[in-house]
């Protein structure tokens, strides 16, 4: 099984959460909104370049994901997936309210305990009702010929993607919050596990890809120049050159053969990315860590600038994976993996006795 993992795939989940990053410093950090002339080009070149990262996340979950082959679903896997979410939203807020208690709510640690349904982190919401679907739609997936699921990724493409990006600029057309929903990392699912069914990243050159990523990024680019601080209709997640830029950088990452070096990288750190999420993005580390910290770069020079971006990004994401990586050891000499596993033995057996019960 460890022979013909992907580690390409485990790259891109590297460099989509080093985007999603970026991301966060450019806007939250609030040089996007403070940039003028040439640093606000360069700002949000960089933006844009770094804004298909939740579509690339999104569409690893179906790459990785989809099996030929019909296999036991470990519906209490989730477990694993929910408790770091847990560590980082209910310990950063008791180490909030312990050292900083002026900052923390009166409900803010209830709603710490329970991440997913105060929806402390968005992406941790839409991913949990994709969870436990996922087998469905893989059985769903296999019935249909590739030439059939050709069809309906390209129906998928124009009704949520092309028709809205050129729609919403009036209303929010099928209510999904700019691909910031469910539906929206269901519809990506499908589209990864697409490209894994079909052999979709088999059948066009890098360079191709390369070239259909730098175009799709400059068009829009040049529209977000041209509106200037108007709502853009191509900077989310749901427009089509959004999308391709997503499907581009899988096709890539998909197809590259790392050394032995940078493997052994990947194998440390890829299981960590998502950490550096629920990290940096947990409430009062969004709202005080965060908010306008890095207003200082959109007056920097304008060659400075990237670096400075760069930078601070690369900070947060070495940071970040540390304390993952630290967590999943401190877990691992507890005998506490040991324990989540023997729970989640114990829980699917009897979510599956649950679901065969409910389905005869």
């Amino acid at each position: 099984m460890e022979r013909t993992r992907n580690y390409g795939i485990d790259l891109l989940r590297l460099a989509s959460m080093f985007f999603v990053v970026m991301l966060h410093v450019l806007a939250q950090g609030g040089v996007l909104e403070n940039a003028s002339g040439i640093q606000y080009a360069i700002s949000w070149y960089m933006e844009i370049t770094a804004y298909c990262a939740v579509n690339c996340y999104a569409l690893i979950s179906g790459y990785v994901c989809y099996r030929e082959e019909e296999t036991p679903y470990n519906y209490a896997g989730y477990l694993e997936f929910w408790i770091p979410v847990f560590i980082y939203s209910f310990g950063i807020t008791v180490a909030f309210s312990v050292f900083c208690p002026q900052m923390v709510g009166s409900d803010e640690l209830l709603k710490s305990a329970l991440p997913v349904s105060s929806a402390r982190y968005w992406y941790v919401n839409a991913y949990t009702g994709l969870f436990f679907i996922i087998p469905w739609l893989n059985k769903l997936l296999r019935t249909i010929t590739e030439r059939q699921l050709n069809r309906l990724v390209l129906m998928l493409f124009i009704i949520f993607s092309v028709f809205p990006t050129f729609s919403n600029i009036w209303t929010d057309v099928f209510r999904m919050y700019g691909g910031y929903s469910f539906v929206w990392l269901v519809i990506l699912y499908v589209v990864g596990a697409w490209v894994k069914k079909n052999k979709i990243d088999q059948k066009k050159r890098m360079f191709w890809w390369l070239i259909i990523i730098f175009i799709c990024i400059g068009v829009t680019w040049a529209e977000k120049m041209l509106i200037g601080n108007r709502p853009s209709r191509l900077v989310s997640y749901m427009s089509f050159t959004m999308v391709i830029i997503s499907l581009g950088m899988l096709m890539i990452f998909s197809r590259l053969k790392l050394s032995c070096g940078m493997v052994s990288v990947v194998k440390i750190f890829s299981p960590a990315a998502f950490g550096v999420y629920l990290i940096h993005t947990q409430t009062l580390v969004w709202k005080y860590g965060l908010k306008d910290a890095f207003l200082w770069i959109a007056q920097s020079k304008a060659w400075l600038l990237p670096l400075e971006v760069l930078g601070c990004t690369l900070g947060i994401f070495v940071v970040c994976p540390i304390t993952e990586v630290l967590r999943k050891i401190i877990f691992r000499k507890l005998g506490l993996d040991w324990l989540i596993k023997k729970i989640e033995e114990r829980c699917n057996v009897a979510v599956g006795k649950l679901v065969c019960r409910i389905c005869d």
